[in-house]
């Protein structure tokens, strides 16, 4: 989820469970459970700034591991506010009840984080095992926007109740996108009977701009058939303006059940050039983390030149419509340097880095 989504849902989540403010009282002090809850609740995604270190290491070990973690969390707990009542010692006082705000923004943050495909490691170090429901995409509009508006909500009237019918509100949402995850996924098997395939495995994931668009991904050994589902059929409806409106392709790629589209990839490759090559890539000692990262691998294409050959991979859970997928990994070999090495593609472009 995007972090700014966990901050405001932490400053709601803290007017649910605090008291009522004593007659009197500063109006500053009134608001330091919430400053407090949003600043723990953004807290764990500090964790990007090991990104520029080594991309591909963060995104298998260091990413939503330790700073996502439960067990983990007493010692962030301590650290914070320790960090908070250094800034501010008039709260000294106040260190439990901190101590709580700041455990709280830490949970709602796993709690949210858990939602999306990505995976996280809450049982870090104990255990690198990513868990996720699969339910929402990373960026989710309408579910901020019931966070936010609950948020002002909230501090307008100043009650415990209404900013736990927000939570109420937004659990109930994500219940509703469990239940089309679940409708996604019979639908696509239902296809997939219908097409006469073997499958080892069949997955719906969340897409963009809609809870009812979903990614169905029927998993055949190396191979893989998948297809973009509108449950709500709305797309379809929109096709007329394709060429007209900007960026309505990203909403038209979404297909009624009844005219999916499916698409093929695979691991390796389909010819003995391509096999030979992805295969060599992909077993790379220095290709490990990769390995370890994608859950549904396929090979992205593969560059030739006269100077040099690239192999791309890609993860279909982030293949998103029309846009250029995320976490493009590969490696690079040339006549001057016959030894494999490791590129990725930049994101939203094909312009490589190390």
């Amino acid at each position: 989820m995007d972090t700014i989504t966990h901050a405001v849902f932490g400053a709601l989540a803290s007017q649910g469970i605090k008291g009522k403010t004593p007659t009197g009282e500063k109006d500053s002090i009134n608001y330091v459970p919430m400053a407090v809850t949003a600043f723990a609740a953004a807290f764990p995604d500090c964790d990007y700034l090991l990104f520029p270190i080594n991309p591909l290491v963060f995104l298998d070990e260091w990413h939503r591991s330790f700073t996502h973690s439960l067990v983990l969390l007493p010692v962030w707990t301590i650290l914070l506010t320790g960090i908070i009542i250094a800034l501010f010692p008039r709260l000294h006082k106040q260190t439990v009840k901190i101590s709580g705000y700041v455990a709280l923004g830490l949970v709602s943050h796993i709690l949210l984080d858990l939602l999306t495909v990505y995976g996280t490691k809450v049982f870090y170090p104990l255990s690198s095992q990513t868990f996720s429901t699969g339910t929402t995409f990373v960026i989710d509009p309408y579910l901020s926007l019931v966070v936010v508006v609950g948020l002002i909500i909230s501090l307008i009237y100043k009650r415990c109740f209404t900013a736990i019918s927000c939570i109420s509100v937004v659990c109930l949402y994500v219940m509703f996108q469990w239940h089309l995850k679940l409708q996604a996924r019979e639908v696509g098997l239902a296809l997939i009977d219908q097409r006469d395939t073997v499958t080892t495995r069949t997955v719906a994931l969340p897409q963009p701009f809609s809870p009812f668009h979903w990614r169905v991904i029927n998993k055949e050994n190396d191979h893989y058939s998948t297809t973009l589902i509108d449950l709500a059929g709305f797309s379809e409806k929109l096709l007329r303006w394709k060429g007209t409106i900007p960026f309505i392709e990203f909403v038209t790629a979404y297909r009624p059940r009844n005219s999916a589209e499916w698409e093929t990839f695979s691991l390796f490759g389909d010819q003995p050039d391509e096999i030979r090559l992805s295969q060599t890539v992909w077993q790379d000692n220095d290709f490990a983390n990769y390995r370890n990262f994608a859950q549904f691998p396929i090979l992205y294409r593969i560059d030739r030149s006269d100077r040099e050959t690239c192999v791309w991979f890609s993860d279909l859970r982030y293949h998103i419509s029309i846009m250029l997928p995320s976490f493009r990994y590969g490696m690079c070999h040339s006549q001057e340097n016959p030894e494999w090495e490791l590129y990725r593609l930049k994101y939203f472009s094909n312009e490589r880095d190390h």
